[in-house]
């Protein structure tokens, strides 16, 4: 989940990932994929909240923005 943040922008990366894989996920793949993404995001706030990490907060609210967009598209 974390790694989907680092090729938000960087389809090489993701294309990179899924050659690494060695094939694309499926759609019941996708789709837990994005529920884990949710929990790591809020996890990462909460933790980010009690330790004072901002970037892991800010990390955390780009997350669940991102996933909000996909679901609205």
């Amino acid at each position: 989940m974390r790694l989907s943040d680092q090729w938000h922008s960087r389809p090489d990366l993701e294309e990179a990932f899924l050659d690494g894989y060695g094939r694309t996920l499926t759609a019941g793949e996708v789709e837990l994929w994005k529920c884990e993404t949710g929990l790591d995001a809020l996890s990462g706030i909460q933790f980010g909240m009690t330790h004072h990490d901002p970037e892991l907060v800010e990390r955390g609210h780009r997350t669940l923005a991102r996933l909000h967009q996909l679901a609205r598209s």
